[in-house]
């Protein structure tokens, strides 16, 4: 092992967090936007109204995409976990 095999796993263990995680922050984001934008309009500031939404966008992106992303980093632990019993010294 060298120091390209330590960044190439460090890189994949970043892009798997990315992938990952991508669907619970994508969601809060646009339930965020879209919120922001009706309180705007509205001028009601109330601030339990977002983080009820906020709280429900992410339990149903959990409950849709939670065995996928479950999925994902056990690949890459598997990957790592195979990579590890190869290396020699």
């Amino acid at each position: 092992m060298n120091a390209h095999d330590g960044v190439d796993w460090v890189q994949d263990m970043m892009w798997t967090a990315v992938v990952a995680g991508a669907p619970v922050i994508c969601s809060v984001a646009v339930i965020g936007l879209a919120l922001a934008v009706v309180q705007a309009a509205t001028q009601v500031n109330d601030a339990a109204v977002p983080f009820v939404a906020k709280a429900l966008g992410v339990f149903a992106a959990l409950t849709f995409f939670g065995s996928w992303m479950i999925t994902q980093v056990m690949t890459f632990c598997g990957s790592i976990f195979e990579a590890m019993a190869t290396i020699t010294h």
